[in-house]
């Protein structure tokens, strides 16, 4: 959650994360508090088609122009075709979001 100072400012929304799969995808993507993607991003899929293991870390990065001063919540979605996990024992995943002045 981040409370722009201005309402001309811009959210600059940032996710990391690790993940593993084998044979798998997931399909991943930064929402508001309403589960509604921001707009002008859809969404990033990440896999492998066919047979094998995979181990990436994707980053994503979303800007948002919600002017508004009042308190902005976002969150990262993921669905997956079962045998992809995100990994959180050995590597942490981060969500920060940045307010950029207008």
């Amino acid at each position: 959650t981040i409370t722009p100072t201005d309402a001309t400012s811009n959210i600059l929304i940032i996710w990391s994360f690790t993940g593993v799969g084998s044979s798998a995808y997931g399909i991943f993507q930064i929402t508001d508090a309403s589960n509604v993607a921001i707009s002008g991003f859809d969404r990033m899929d990440v896999g492998i088609g066919g047979t094998g293991s995979l181990y990436d870390s994707p980053t994503l990065f979303v800007w948002d122009s919600p002017a508004s001063t009042s308190a902005q919540t976002y969150k990262g979605r993921f669905r997956t075709n079962a045998s992809y996990t995100i990994v959180n024992a050995n590597a942490t995943g981060q969500l920060f979001a940045i307010e950029v002045g207008a």
